[in-house]
């Protein structure tokens, strides 16, 4: 049997050290020249407490973003974070839903009548919510903000289809002296009929918008859109949703950037000018912003926007790069 001295017990310890010297650099020998940093598992994980330090920038016409799964949010829970294969999974759809649009093929129908898009449904929808104010008098309500979609809507009372929880309280139209139904004469509904499903109950317009991660069915109507105290929109198209699923994570329904004439860009572009610019936040745990107008910076670089997509932001990418190093990806597969 080996002693502690003896030199079977020193060569046993040798191939452990240079076992454990492999695991630990991923089989790669270390150089004169290399440096190597520790990274602590726990630094990767998404904080617990919401850091107030990276302040909303300071404009008349901006919003707070935050993560709907972190603690800056007032409507998520930070113990639903997804794990990477779900955020992949999201994306995937989103793409999917993406294409189909353009595509414009389809295998259903809707309760409405008209073709929608069959994607699969998941858990998780967009990732990042911005606070906005409805109705008189003006009540806050939590939107995930997109700009592959146009529809603003959010769930309302009495969700006579079904509505998913939501930590807000849901929108009562009657409540509110500034609502109003949109007729199927009117040219919002006409417009909306051009890219999700549409219909008619008792001559009033209905929506039907359906997404990777859910759909939304209401009223299609007017309303007063209050982004601060200083910039309100009245007669604002809005979907006032009475069947809605999805399984957000406490939202009340989406802000809607997208570029067709119901989407917000469009519906605000008298005082905004068609420019809004957004920063995501650093993590989970800090906070962004989607800011509306405003003068351009002379440090700003541009990329257009392509042609080909009327209703969606696009960009014809040449190449992808990391730390500076193209990598060698076909052009084509852009």
């Amino acid at each position: 049997m080996a002693t502690p001295t003896s030199p079977a017990f020193l060569l046993l310890l040798l191939h452990v050290f240079l076992f454990l010297l492999c695991t630990t650099n991923k089989g790669h020998t270390v150089s004169a020249n290399e440096t190597t940093k520790t990274v602590h598992a726990n630094s990767l994980l998404p904080s617990s407490v919401c850091d107030q330090s990276n302040k909303v920038i300071n404009r008349a016409s901006s919003l707070k973003v935050v993560s709907k799964y972190g603690p800056c949010s007032a409507t998520g829970d930070p113990k639903t974070f997804p794990s990477a294969a779900e955020i992949v999974l999201q994306d995937e759809l989103r793409v999917k839903s993406i294409r189909a649009r353009l595509s414009m093929n389809s295998s259903t129908t809707s309760v409405l009548g008209e073709k929608k898009t069959t994607i699969p449904s998941t858990r998780y929808g967009g990732g990042y919510t911005v606070a906005v104010g409805l109705g008189t008098p003006k009540k806050d309500f939590s939107l995930l903000f997109d700009t592959g979609s146009d529809l603003t809507w959010t769930q309302c009372e009495p969700c006579l289809g079904g509505c998913f929880p939501q930590k807000d309280e849901k929108f009562d139209p009657t409540k509110s002296t500034s609502y109003k139904n949109l007729s199927c004469l009117s040219e919002p509904c006409k417009s909306i009929a051009k890219e999700s499903a549409q219909g008619c109950s008792s001559g009033t317009c209905l929506y039907g918008v359906e997404y990777g991660s859910g759909y939304t069915i209401g009223f299609l109507a007017t309303e007063t859109l209050t982004i601060t105290p200083s910039d309100v929109f009245e007669n604002f198209v809005i979907g006032c949703g009475e069947q809605n699923d999805g399984k957000f994570s406490g939202e009340a329904g989406l802000l809607g950037l997208g570029r067709s004439s119901i989407a917000l860009p469009s519906q605000t572009s008298l005082k905004y000018k068609n420019l809004f610019s957004y920063c995501l936040p650093a993590s989970s745990s800090s906070a962004g912003h989607l800011s509306f107008g405003g003068e351009v910076s002379n440090a700003a670089k541009f990329t257009p926007i392509t042609t080909k997509f009327k209703e969606l932001y696009g960009l014809d990418v040449a190449g992808i790069s990391v730390e500076g190093r193209k990598l060698a990806i076909d052009a084509s597969l852009f």
